[in-house]
């Protein structure tokens, strides 16, 4: 039964991206000169995610939903990384276009700061798949967490500047979205890589060459959809294929918000 739950999860992500894809679609008639970067940093993220929620897979591990080359690490994490810096500069690129509207250039030059935080999450991210060693994705989702802690506050501090009611509204939401974020990351992400970590206790595959590891990346361990090897991952691949996703689309109605 349990392993019943884990085919509707597949299906339900996998479905979610899908119409993600179609929305993308219908509004592309309506980008406007302001919100055509936005619009391309987030069809490289929905992109992303359409494939690696229909080839799910565990990186670290190597478990791969489906036995197919698309299904591999390698090309998981490539289009992760694409996915993930196009969805970074689509939400540092918004909190920027108000920060500039409100005069809040210190804000303005922080996002900088973050893009760069984003782009050294993935070096930590790739040396944590490559490598199977968890403790670099508690680095890598510690600077995540502390990025959109960042944002969220941003945000906040906007509201002391802005007078439209709706935009006011909205960025306490988007306050409170990279709230109940940070608290997922401290109580349920990084604890889980840490704990994983701390099974192992050291690095995995040390005996491999770089070249060795990029190519055992390109393999898949294990062909499973049991609940028992998915359970930990459907939180955060939930929040990150339909949660994150649906930010990501809704990023472009949001920067076209009156601030005064």
């Amino acid at each position: 039964m349990s392993n019943y739950i884990v085919i509707f999860w597949w299906y339900s992500i996998t479905k979610y991206s899908i119409h993600n894809v179609e929305r993308l679609y219908y509004i592309r008639n309506y980008i406007t000169l302001e919100n055509k970067e936005n619009y391309i940093a987030s069809y490289l993220y929905i992109f992303a995610c359409l494939i690696r929620s229909c080839f799910p897979r565990i990186d670290g591990k190597r478990i791969c939903f489906f036995d197919s080359w698309i299904s591999y690490p390698l090309v998981g994490r490539i289009l992760a990384t694409i996915g993930e810096l196009a969805f970074g500069y689509q939400l540092t690129l918004v909190t920027q276009s108000f920060a500039q509207r409100l005069n809040c250039y210190k804000i303005y030059h922080l996002m900088d700061i973050i893009m760069n935080l984003i782009f050294i999450a993935q070096i930590f991210c790739w040396g944590g798949v490559l490598f199977q060693n968890n403790l670099m994705h508690v680095f890598e989702e510690s600077i995540w967490m502390f990025s959109m802690t960042c944002i969220g506050l941003s945000y906040l501090y906007f509201n002391n500047f802005v007078k439209n009611i709706k935009t006011r509204n909205y960025f306490y939401l988007g306050f409170v979205i990279s709230y109940i974020y940070m608290m997922f990351m401290v109580w349920v992400d990084i604890p889980m890589y840490y704990n994983r970590y701390l099974e192992t206790n050291s690095i995995i595959n040390t005996n491999l060459s770089l070249f060795e590891s990029i190519k055992d990346m390109a393999s898949c361990y294990k062909i499973s959809k049991s609940y028992n090897d998915w359970k930990s991952e459907m939180p955060w691949m939930t929040g990150y294929f339909i949660g994150a996703t649906f930010i990501s689309i809704n990023l472009m109605d949001f920067q076209e918000l009156p601030v005064n």
